[in-house]
């Protein structure tokens, strides 16, 4: 890969230590009282998109995972422009 031209565009490690993912989906953190994404959640998202393919998660194994069986609890959706 690195012999190609522009290789040295690509950045396969982000800057930030793997916390990019986690500022852009954080856990249990309410947006006027909405939650989107529980430990379980940020868990399987983190797992399948793992750069590496011998350590990310697969379709069958996600499909096991515990985020399907618990989730996070049904909510109707509130949005900025509501009152209360």
């Amino acid at each position: 890969f690195e012999s190609l031209p522009n290789a040295g565009m690509f950045r396969w490690k982000p800057k930030a230590g793997g916390k990019q993912l986690a500022r852009k989906f954080p856990v249990n953190s309410p947006l006027n009282g909405q939650t989107f994404l529980d430990g379980n959640g940020y868990d399987m998202l983190s797992q399948l998109l793992t750069l590496d393919p011998k350590k990310r998660m697969d379709a069958s194994s996600a499909l096991e995972h515990a985020y399907f069986r618990e989730g996070v609890a049904k909510q109707v959706p509130k949005f900025v422009f509501e009152d209360g």
